[in-house]
């Protein structure tokens, strides 16, 4: 079936644009001259209507980029492709571990449905450029085929994590008030079966909604029991709407028309809701996969995350169809789904050339299998691998080394930092720019460091105290105490650009503390040669006895044992110095040391690196932490639980049942923690 385009006169792509190969050529250029510098990169983008101005309102947190010009994303990561010859080639390689399906979409493949369901989304339920549309899903590619039908007829998509509950799913339905709800019929985690029908009518109901009030969309997975559904309630089948579907044009829209909202968590209680708008969303995305990344159009790049997180948003759907190249999604566990081979295996099945993890899957397959004797034979024949990025949250020098000795010697790590507010990372190792790495492979950044600002970022250390930006004049500056990690305005395209119909709550929670910064609420330092290093979460430095100590610091500490493969750290009353730091501490399955061993062992090794300053002298083995389903450890609610303080037990942890083993641990210390509930 040939899709039909109305809109032919794209503006054509500038073949003089002006590219920096160096990473110190681009840094300056993005900083000294950031009009010019994302003019030229955003020619590599295909436009309706060209730009009025390269950046409005330059000084204003919330500048916009692009501001006039008329794109569609979905046309960017889909339509050029096919009209450039490479329809054929593959767009997309699903890959489930826990239903035991694979399957590859080609760009035509794509297209077909994405246009199909833009189809029923505008013609059978009225969805039009602005409206809303909430997506529900597990990992699967009928999600990506979702968000870009909704981008393709400027729509705007809200995904929540399909790990989310009907409460947390009410929240978000009630603040992006969607035309239309697209959902699965099932996920699974492991062996367990979920039902995502349920789920979302118990959530509209919570929402204050009732069936009729807008549609449901439901994709019945072939792997499962098909779900019944009654559309006199407005409930209808993904197949059978799209089977009578006629296809549907991309709509230009304006640059910083919103493309999505993706829901964080806040410290109200209330979400905010990030919007990301279409231009500046493309042309940095587009930017990344080249010059971070180092990937190459027709590579093949992995990012081990799900849809409902911002990685998913950027880097499994977005990211590689702009840059042709092919994106690998996966469902299932770095482990347990049935072992601790199968990230290698998908490394090498799809012969991976570029690959984004996180710290806590590398952690979990380093408890399950220390020696990766299970992954042995796919790891022998990554031949085709050449870049591995991790992001998250910090990743200890000791797991990136047990990473880098496993893996073959000509693949380069590196770490990564950034933000759901910033869209893609602002640290990182610049894979695609001449010196964006240390010239060496295995670990190409200095260990502990995130790497240097990625071109765009102008990062600077800003005292938490005085409340102002420490004003120096290059990057590079060497700051011994913890300081405030602030972005100099404006923020690079691809940044959000507000909450979702609460703009005030946006400009005060990053911009009112340092004016004419971004305040990314993490702390650290920057060395000489410019490599950051995040420490913690500005939530995260414990004060003891007037010195304020970063947790990270110690938990790196804790791990040079290389029995101890995941850590946390937290503060505890003490009467004297009003806080010490706590240990929690989780061994491999094959630690033949005792818990007092390893305790002590861990007490050693702090006041070693960290000093007597840092007061530690307590920690306990557990089996485990809790985590997010994106990887992140739930410091604070430990942090609460430890201290005696009420906890509330975060919707999106993966084993609810550990805190229950850390109180016990922790009464067996002779804490007073609050029992979970």
């Amino acid at each position: 079936m040939k899709v039909a385009r109305c809109f032919q006169r794209v503006v054509s792509k500038s073949l003089t644009a002006r590219s920096f190969t160096t990473y110190e050529d681009a840094f300056k250029a993005s900083i000294n001259c950031p009009q010019e510098f994302w003019s030229a990169e955003a020619e590599k983008i295909s436009w309706f209507k060209k730009w009025d101005r390269v950046l409005s309102d330059r000084d204003r947190p919330d500048a916009k980029w692009f501001s006039g010009g008329e794109l569609n994303t979905c046309y960017n990561c889909l339509d050029v492709h096919t009209a450039t010859g490479y329809g054929n080639h593959t767009a997309v390689i699903f890959d489930s571990s826990v239903t035991q399906s694979r399957s590859t979409l080609t760009y035509d493949d794509l297209l077909r449905k994405v246009s199909l369901f833009s189809g029923v989304l505008s013609r059978k339920f009225n969805v039009q450029k602005g409206d809303t549309v909430v997506i529900y899903m597990p990992m699967v590619v009928e999600c990506m085929v979702a968000m870009l039908a909704c981008s393709r007829i400027g729509a705007v998509h809200a995904v929540v994590f399909g790990g989310f509950s009907a409460e947390q799913l009410a929240s978000r339905i009630k603040s992006a008030q969607p035309k239309v709800i697209v959902t699965a019929s099932f996920g699974k985690e492991r062996q367990k079966l979920i039902s995502y029908k349920p789920t979302v009518e118990s959530a509209i109901k919570a929402a204050g909604y009732v069936d009729g009030d807008f549609a449901c969309i439901l994709y019945n997975r072939p792997e499962f029991e098909k779900v019944e559904l009654d559309t006199k309630k407005l409930w209808f089948d993904w197949e059978e709407l799209t089977s009578s579907a006629q296809p549907h044009d991309a709509v230009p829209v304006e640059a910083n028309h919103p493309l999505y909202i993706l829901y964080t968590s806040g410290t109200t209680g209330i979400p905010k809701g990030i919007v990301r708008s279409n231009g500046g969303h493309a042309v940095a995305l587009k930017y990344t996969l080249a010059n971070v990344f180092g990937m190459n159009p027709g590579d093949r790049w992995w990012a081990s995350s799900e849809f409902g997180w911002v990685v998913g948003h950027s880097f499994c759907c977005y990211g590689p169809l702009l840059h042709r190249t092919t994106s690998v999604i996966y469902e299932g566990k770095p482990v347990h789904t049935p072992d601790a081979a199968q990230v290698f295996r998908v490394l090498h099945e799809y012969s991976v050339n570029g690959w984004y993890t996180t710290p806590s899957a590398l952690r979990s397959i380093r408890q399950e299998d220390p020696f990766l004797s299970q992954s042995k034979r796919y790891r022998e024949q990554l031949n085709k691998l050449r870049y591995g990025f991790v992001v998250g949250e910090h990743c200890d020098a000791e797991t990136l080394t047990w990473l880098a000795d496993g893996l073959p010697k000509h693949v380069k790590l590196s770490d990564s930092w950034w933000q759901t507010e910033t869209g893609w990372p602002m640290t990182s190792s610049c894979f695609g720019l001449k010196g964006g790495c240390l010239p060496q492979n295995g670990v190409a950044t200095p260990m502990g460091s995130a790497g240097r600002p990625v071109p765009g970022f102008n990062i600077k250390l800003g005292s938490t105290i005085a409340r102002q930006a420490t004003d120096h004049d290059e990057i590079g500056y060497v700051d011994q105490d913890l300081d405030r990690i602030l972005v100099k305005l404006p923020l690079p395209p691809g940044a959000a650009s507000t909450f979702w119909n609460d703009h005030e709550r946006f400009m005060n929670f990053y911009f009112s503390a340092y004016p004419g910064y971004y305040d990314t609420m993490d702390v650290g330092t920057v060395d000489k040669d410019g490599y950051v290093y995040i420490l913690s979460r500005a939530d995260d430095v414990i004060n003891v006895a007037g010195h304020r100590l970063s947790t990270s610091a110690i938990e790196e500490a804790c791990y040079r044992d290389e029995n101890v493969i995941d850590c946390a750290v937290v503060p505890v009353p003490h009467q004297i110095k009003g806080c010490v730091p706590f240990g929690l501490l989780v061994t491999k399955k094959d630690c033949r040391k005792t818990a007092e061993q390893v305790v002590r062992d861990a007490i050693a090794s702090v006041r070693e690196i960290v000093g007597p300053v840092a007061s530690f002298s307590q920690a306990c083995v557990v089996p485990g932490l809790p985590k997010t389903r994106s990887g992140k450890i739930a410091r604070p609610s430990l942090a609460n639980m430890a201290s005696g303080k009420p906890i509330k037990v975060p919707p999106t942890i993966e084993d609810p049942g550990v805190y229950r083993a850390i109180y016990d641990a922790l009464k067996q210390k002779g804490l007073n923690p609050t029992k979970p509930e």
